[in-house]
């Protein structure tokens, strides 16, 4: 079920949850059977601690953290209240909006389009999409800068902009300067689908099959193979 907070309802969640946070035991709820086994185990209380600061310092209700590297998942454990009404746990299965992670998954693949020879991060996005309404007086941009957030582009109008006339306009050189951007997260997907079809890329991606337990609930009760 999809579920938006607006910015009144977001404060009023974030004092909520530092009332219960400054006035109960922080907790913290272990999920995977690789735990005890980890080579990372010994870090484990110490991470704890830092989520609970960060966590008390941004007034975020819940979370799960899942800890893997290229030989599997090595923990994943829940921090938090999914109801903090209720005092209701995050458990494992419990579904987040992926929000910003997802720009993780593009700049990935866009780095296999790379490895294969299909993508130039140094070559002007201009010669990828042409049809792309931009007015600049500096450099152009590259995909290496839609990677890195540091286009001069704005960072959040849509790339179709709805007055045919209108250009998006940068704000200072390509490179100079880092300022988040969510606009320029688009293109990386619309010059994936360009190169390659989409569907034959997501069931060929290296990556994608390595990171497969991610997609997979049963990942998240211990069983990673």
């Amino acid at each position: 079920m999809s579920y938006f907070l607006s910015r009144r309802q977001f404060i009023n969640v974030s004092v909520q949850t530092a009332t219960l946070a400054a006035g109960s035991r922080f907790l913290v709820l272990e999920s995977s059977a690789q735990e005890a086994t980890s080579r990372y185990q010994s870090f484990f209380p110490q991470l704890d601690k830092f989520v609970e600061q960060y966590m008390r310092e941004q007034g975020a209700p819940g979370m799960t953290l899942v800890l893997s590297d290229r030989d599997g998942v090595h923990r994943v454990v829940t921090y938090g209240f999914s109801d903090i009404d209720r005092k209701t746990s995050v458990t494992p299965d419990q579904l987040f909006q992926i929000g910003s992670i997802s720009k993780s998954f593009a700049a990935n693949c866009a780095l296999q389009l790379r490895q294969e020879g299909k993508l130039d991060f140094n070559k002007p996005i201009l010669e990828y999409l042409p049809w792309f309404r931009m007015e600049t007086k500096f450099a152009p941009i590259t995909t290496h800068h839609l990677l890195t957030h540091t286009t001069g582009l704005p960072g959040d109008p849509p790339v179709f902009l709805s007055d045919p006339n209108a250009k998006h306009q940068t704000a200072y050189a390509p490179g100079n300067q880092f300022h988040y951007n969510n606009m320029c997260f688009v293109f990386p997907g619309i010059i994936w689908v360009l190169e390659d079809t989409q569907e034959s890329f997501m069931q060929q991606s290296r990556w994608l099959q390595s990171m497969s337990w991610a997609f997979r609930p049963e990942a998240f009760r211990g069983q990673t193979t």
